[in-house]
């Protein structure tokens, strides 16, 4: 494209429009905005269900929504895929003051081959490419003061090899449809055909006005204002000269800038002028923001150093696919930003407009990209037409930072250079997973890679990591990855892979939601945004807030360490709200109940430095049990909150079977039991000392076959320990209490049960951790079935993994026992799993409860043993309940968890181990 050489701009104090004319451009609507108001439509589809019925349908929508056509997953085979046309049909009447002006019909987007009739007359070529915007002029098709006809006929699949293979070979739902609003547009003879503007930190402002059919236009005014209109500065302007596009620069000092934590907008209007006519206005919106790659330094926007805190996502909600409300993207943009994240990968495909002016509006940093999803690549000649259209619609959003070209393979290389044609502010253009631009964007580093990466020259970007896959990934492995991101000053940050399953509710199979087995549910949350553990574990990773103190020390004095990890904001506009709270007594449902609280501001901190929050709390407060820390940042919105165990209190004291006759011993066939009162028996068995049983007034308890050693083969593929004679033996101690105690020369030293005088039984056991394990600890037999629910003191409310500790906070909660089908099931949160720092376990059975009191921190409870999904590398212990010094990691759908950093590898040897924990009975 040739673009002349800049006229020179000057200041201008207002502008006159033409009398009795329409200035602006007009719109009419032919469609809905989303699904929430599509207007109907007739349709015909002609392959699958319903087809050749002359049917009603909305638009926008995906016609496999509304009972039409089959059903595609794009990686499948080209002979599986299906071939049906949808044809569309709606009538319109063009309003009387549209005479004399040019007239064009515009879609935002339809998948994919899409002819368009006014009329019966084509009107255009057919358009090829699924996620772009494209117009047609009708201005010689169309009649006033009748009906027009307009008929639009899709083709689900392309004629074009190369954007079929791009755009619906891809690993996501591919859908047919008008699934993007429609409308009319009505513009002057002499108009502006579209602006690209670029506006700088310092106020520079350079804008590329393209005029057209306007040969009689002798100048271009541009006013910048406020939101509300308010001027900014003076006008600017400049005259047009011949036929290419019109240069305007000028500057506006003290404007304020844009960036993810302040996003400031302006809106710029332009006028084609005609002496002091005004012939036609358009208004942009825009953020004054500079952004530099500085190799081996980083990125930095507005000069200041920023990490790409980012995720993946698709446009996409299971009742209406691809077709969404402007209220959905705000919706995302606003789940994305509670996560404490700052950017997102318009993944695959340019996202709705909607989503960007979202993201422009409540500031999330953008890579948009050209469909394509590896190989092949799409074509020269369509691929440079794409780039044109996706710049020309989105060029002006100040949230963009990145173009790519493609994605994993899929870059043509030829067009490359056509995103600086278009893109008056010449950002880079990446191709995901290569080095290119100066940016490594490698997908899915292991953690071998990524050191790697983060010594090479290239600024490490992955614009897809630690892939998810049900509740393995995300949150799995990235404390480890962003320590080393940014510990490097090469390490700009990355985009998790990806924000939501794309589960589709099926109209073919009564509603039920089809993920296409482990292809589809990738997400950090459900279908419907059903928050897993990873959402917790990112929040906290990624709080801007940065306490480190995972305990409260024995002196605490109420201040507490923090660093301003924000890239802009002072801490000063933070609030915190701390509580202090007890364990409910008697709550069904463990909760916390709190007695005192107070606000204050944070300390002034710029980003980077480091204090102290100083908490008047009063006197008295080592008599509760937990101190609370909620962080909000200026809009309110909670930026994570830290719950930490009081030094010195004690759990709520556990109801036990009181006992009047003293405990005794009773031997049974090939047992020993140990009894107390007329209501609590514990049955030994004599060889080894392990428990058979427990039964509390006639019910049985159905926790056996324990303590047993944590089986090694389980961990490493070593064999187990040969079994080993134990030398057990039994006495009644001087205060009346049964003790059982078992102890050999192997790994097992020694454990021993004490049955106290109170009903309560006692543990300790010894063992020795020779070599490194992932995990260790003993274990008991506990049938799921038998589990109903349970409560426990400790960290929660989320299981956790030794590679996915982050996400949780002291506190007492309770959990129904599920074992949900891993992308299928999501009313319930899993709860079989690994808990931490656990103070009380109270399990409730269908024959009755056990509740496990360890008697130091640091103690793991393992409940039940849950299917975490195909693909996903788990450990679990023998058994259904055990008790853990350390537990196991887990992996992710491409790495097992030893690939994915330090606090996936196995626990070193520790030598003795020691551990000690109180069962109890009874209510």
């Amino acid at each position: 494209m040739n673009i002349p050489s800049m006229a020179c701009a000057v200041l201008v104090s207002g502008i006159i429009a033409l009398p009795g004319k329409t200035t602006e451009t007009l719109i009419m609507p032919l469609s809905g905005q989303g699904p929430s108001d599509a207007v109907e439509w007739d349709f015909t589809v002609t392959g699958g269900r319903r087809a050749g019925e002359k049917a009603k349908i909305p638009v926008p929508s995906q016609w496999e929504q509304h009972g039409f056509g089959n059903y595609d997953y794009g990686q499948v085979p080209d002979a599986e895929k299906h071939k049906e046309d949808g044809i569309y049909r709606k009538s319109f009447v063009l309003p009387d003051d549209w005479r004399g002006r040019h007239v064009r019909i515009v879609f935002d987007g339809v998948m994919t081959d899409t002819a368009v009739t006014i009329n019966g007359r084509s009107a255009g070529p057919v358009h090829r490419g699924g996620f772009y915007r494209f117009h047609h002029d009708i201005t010689d098709k169309v009649v006033f003061g009748a009906e027009n006809h307009l008929e639009v006929t899709v083709s689900k699949d392309s004629s074009n090899a190369s954007i079929e293979g791009a755009e619906r070979g891809a690993d996501y739902w591919v859908f047919g449809g008008i699934f993007r609003p429609v409308w009319l547009e009505s513009r002057p003879p002499s108009h502006i055909e579209w602006t690209a503007v670029s506006a700088e930190a310092d106020g520079s402002l350079h804008a590329r006005v393209y005029p057209e059919g306007a040969p009689d236009a002798d100048a271009v005014v541009a006013r910048l204002t406020e939101r509300d209109g308010k001027p900014v500065g003076e006008a600017l302007k400049a005259p047009v000269s011949g036929p290419g596009p019109v240069e305007i620069r000028g500057r506006f000092p003290g404007v304020r800038t844009w960036c993810a934590e302040e996003p400031n907008l302006y809106q710029i209007e332009f006028s084609l002028m005609r002496g002091g006519d005004v012939l036609h206005r358009t208004v942009e919106r825009i953020g004054f923001r500079t952004f530099e790659a500085r190799p081996g330094q980083g990125v930095f926007l507005n000069g200041r150093r920023i990490t790409v805190k980012g995720v993946n996502r698709h446009c996409f909600r299971p009742e209406s696919g691809r077709a969404l409300d402007p209220r959905h993207s705000i919706e995302d943009v606003k789940l994305i930003k509670s996560m404490n994240m700052n950017s997102v990968r318009s993944s695959h495909y340019p996202p709705d407009k909607t989503f960007l002016d979202a993201c422009d509006e409540l500031g999330l940093y953008v890579e948009s990209e050209l469909c394509t999803w590896q190989k092949p690549v799409i074509d020269t000649e369509n691929a440079r037409r794409l780039i044109g259209q996706m710049i020309r619609r989105d060029v002006n959003h100040p949230s963009i930072l990145w173009w790519a070209n493609g994605n994993e393979g899929g870059w043509n290389t030829e067009v490359d250079g056509d995103y600086a044609v278009w893109d008056i502010q010449q950002r880079a253009v990446l191709h995901p997973w290569e080095e290119f631009s100066g940016y490594q964007t490698k997908h899915y580093p292991d953690w071998k890679r990524l050191q790697k990466d983060l010594a090479g020259p290239f600024l490490v970007m992955p614009t897809e990591f630690l892939h998810g896959l049900f509740d393995g990934g995300h949150g799995a492995g990235l404390e480890d990855y962003w320590n080393a991101i940014t510990a490097r000053p090469n390490g700009v940050g990355g985009f998790l892979w990806v924000l939501a399953d794309e589960g589709i509710r099926r109209t073919d199979r009564g509603g039920s939601i089809d993920n296409q087995g482990i292809l589809a549910p990738d997400g950090i949350v459900g279908p419907h945004h059903e928050k897993e553990a990873s959402y917790h574990v990112i929040k906290d990773i990624f709080c801007p807030v940065r306490i480190d103190m995972r305990r409260l020390p024995a002196d605490f004095n109420g201040r507490i360490p923090l660093k301003n990890s924000y890239d802009f904001r002072n801490l000063s506009g933070v609030r915190f709200h701390w509580s202090l709270s007890d364990v409910a007594d008697g709550a069904e449902q463990s909760d916390l109940k709190t007695f005192e609280s107070g606000e204050l501001a944070g300390p002034s901190l710029e980003p980077g430095q480091v204090g102290e929050l100083h908490l008047n709390l009063p006197q008295d407060w080592k008599k509760h049990r937990v101190l609370s820390l909620r962080a909000d940042d200026a809009e309110g919105c909670e930026l994570w909150t830290w719950s930490w165990e009081i030094p010195g209190s004690k759990p709520r004291g556990a109801a036990v079977k009181v006992s009047t006759p003293k405990p005794a011993w009773q031997d049974g066939a090939g047992q020993w039991i140990a009894c107390c009162g007329d209501g609590v028996q514990a049955v030994f068995r004599p060889g080894d000392g392990t428990l058979e049983r427990i039964r509390i007034d006639g019910q049985t308890i159905p926790l056996t076959n324990g303590p047993r050693l944590v089986n090694p083969s389980q961990d490493d593929g070593s064999a187990p320990e040969p079994s080993l004679e134990r030398q057990v033996s039994r006495r009644t101690l001087e205060d009346g209490s049964l003790e059982i105690e078992s102890a050999s020369n192997g790994a097992f030293r020694k454990f021993a049960w004490t049955l106290r005088t109170d009903g309560a039984l006692e543990l300790e056991w010894v063992y020795q951790h020779e070599r490194p394990s992932v995990m260790h600890g003993i274990t008991f037999d506990l049938p799921q079935q038998e589990i109903v629910r349970f409560h426990w003191e400790g960290q929660g409310p989320e299981r956790v993994w030794s590679n996915r500790m982050r996400g949780t906070r002291f506190g007492a909660f309770t959990r129904k026992f599920h074992l949900p089908e891993p992308g299928v099931d999501y009313d319930a949160t899993p709860a079989a799993g690994y808990y931490a720092d656990v103070d009380r376990f109270k399990v409730e059975l269908t024959s009755g409860r056990f509740t496990v009191s360890p008697a130091s921190g640091g103690t793991f409870i393992r409940i039940g043993t849950n299917n975490e999904g195909e693909r996903i590398t788990t450990f679990w212990p023998e058994g259904g309940f055990s008790i853990l010094h350390a537990i196991p990691a887990i992996g992710n759908k491409f790495h097992h968890p030893f690939q994915t950093g330090p606090q996936g590898q196995a626990h070193p040897a520790s030598g003795e181990v020691r551990g000690k924990v109180l069962f109890s009975f009874g209510q």
